[in-house]
């Protein structure tokens, strides 16, 4: 088939190549202290790759980390109304 039938093709690895854009920022869940505190770190990790922040550190750090951003990004939402 070629390559211009809308269709996933497969990577080197076997995995799927999406022809679909990165998902913009507007589209990214909000998510409440609650939920981010109940996450295990895999999860935190991938919550804070879709916001583009660092992923190292511990549990904890990254925890914070996205606390602190969850509640900047909601700050600066009211600021806007």
């Amino acid at each position: 088939m070629n390559d211009s039938d809308g269709e996933d093709e497969e990577d080197e690895f076997g995995g799927k190549k999406s022809s679909k854009k990165k998902k913009e920022k507007s589209s990214i869940p909000k998510l409440d202290k609650i939920a981010i505190k109940k996450m295990k770190p895999a999860q935190l990790k991938e919550a804070l790759k879709l916001r583009e922040l660092e992923i190292q550190g511990t549990a904890k750090d990254l925890t914070q980390r996205l606390i602190d951003y969850e509640e900047n990004r909601s700050d600066s939402n009211q600021r806007k109304k």
